[in-house]
């Protein structure tokens, strides 16, 4: 995490790469997974090329369907360039994978090793200002045999966070 504020969007792909097993940060959004794309595309609409949208602008009955695989996860920026990264909410199909990570401080929830795996993207957000595709190896527990794809983007602060990150995922076995 050290020196990572400091790092442009370019370094912190190099960051994710590096990391075992690699992360791919690809903010061109060339999904290989449905899942994501259709996530990629509600966030698109609710934006309405304004900007990023509002949490508030996130309607659960619209997006049915893709309530298993969604998160919000709000982060908070603190003094000497550390990130803060809260669970507001996380869907079946991602607590069947990471375990409970809704209403919890991802720093305590994972170990540090894993934390990093989500530090860095929400780090991408925060320098692109523009929503991501990440595609990984999933590194938590017995789940090494699956592969995820996820979009991630980000809304408007709510109650101090610096943002909140709206993220829909889905895994495949490799």
């Amino acid at each position: 995490m050290e020196g990572w504020s400091k790092l442009d969007l370019a370094g912190l792909i190099n960051k994710a790469q590096g990391m075992s097993p690699s992360l791919t940060i690809d903010p061109s959004l060339t999904f290989e997974f449905e899942l994501p794309k259709q996530g990629a595309a509600y966030w698109q609409s609710i934006s309405k090329g304004a900007g990023w949208p509002k949490r508030r602008d996130v309607n659960p009955a619209s997006i049915a369907r893709l309530l298993p695989h969604i998160t919000l996860i709000d982060v908070f920026e603190r003094d000497a360039g550390e990130v803060d990264l809260y669970g507001r909410l996380a869907g079946q199909e991602l607590e069947r994978i990471f375990g409970k990570i809704g209403g919890k401080n991802l720093r305590e929830k994972f170990s540090y090793e894993q934390y990093l795996r989500w530090e860095v993207f929400a780090r991408a957000l925060l320098v692109s200002r523009e929503p991501i595709r990440i595609e990984t190896q999933i590194a938590h527990k017995d789940q090494t045999f699956l592969m995820g794809e996820f979009f991630v983007g980000p809304l408007q602060d709510h109650e101090g966070a610096t943002m909140t990150i709206l993220g829909f995922a889905e895994f495949k076995p490799l």
